[in-house]
């Protein structure tokens, strides 16, 4: 496997887990704000 593709794939992992990141604190957010 070449080192460019690797690093797309990284790439890739990092972008999902930040979107996922995101969405799990403004649900929590959202949640905390309804709750107050």
């Amino acid at each position: 496997m070449s080192p460019v593709i690797r690093m797309e794939r990284i790439q890739r992992v990092v972008d999902v887990m930040l979107v996922v990141l995101v969405d799990v604190e403004q649900d929590w957010y959202l949640k905390h704000l309804v709750e107050v």
